[in-house]
């Protein structure tokens, strides 16, 4: 059993901070005084936010940093598959593209892994037995013995 993290609900105060503050083309971009001001908070709490580093602020920068990798990561796909990553004189893939392949395969675990099933059907547990085995000792005695049969009719010829 798997513990599933609950997703966070966000105030719009919150997204406005966070969109201020991890928006490189945002003018309060990494200042979290003038990014909570923009978003309505008081001047005290705006000063004090980064320093506290409360869970939504946490959350909310987390998240963000992972869907900036995520699209990035995805605009390198696209050029992969235009070839434009590949690196003719090797012929290896390159750290962008390998970079890339490693982001998407964990960020985006639904659309990008390759996934390798020890569970049943949506996670669930393998139907048991999984492996039937005294059906493989019954084929396994009867392979024997027709085995040594077949034995006998070649030794009688």
């Amino acid at each position: 059993m798997t513990k599933e993290k609950k997703e966070f609900i966000f105030t719009p105060q919150q997204e406005l901070y966070i969109k201020y503050y991890t928006d490189p083309k945002s003018p309060t971009f990494s200042n979290s005084t003038q990014s909570g001001l923009k978003a309505g908070f008081s001047q005290e709490y705006s000063e004090n936010v980064v320093c506290r580093r409360p869970q939504w602020f946490i959350e909310g920068v987390e998240k963000r940093r992972r869907h900036n990798l995520v699209e990035l990561a995805e605009k390198n796909l696209e050029k992969a598959m235009q070839g434009l990553l590949d690196d003719p004189e090797k012929g290896a893939k390159t750290i962008q593209y390998k970079a890339t392949e490693f982001s998407l395969t964990r960020l985006r675990k639904d659309v990008y892994s390759e996934r390798t099933e020890h569970t049943g059907a949506d996670g669930k547990d393998l139907p048991q037995p999984i492996i039937n085995l005294a059906q493989i000792k019954q084929n396994d005695i009867h392979n024997n013995n027709s085995n040594d049969e077949d034995s006998e009719l070649i030794a009688e010829n």
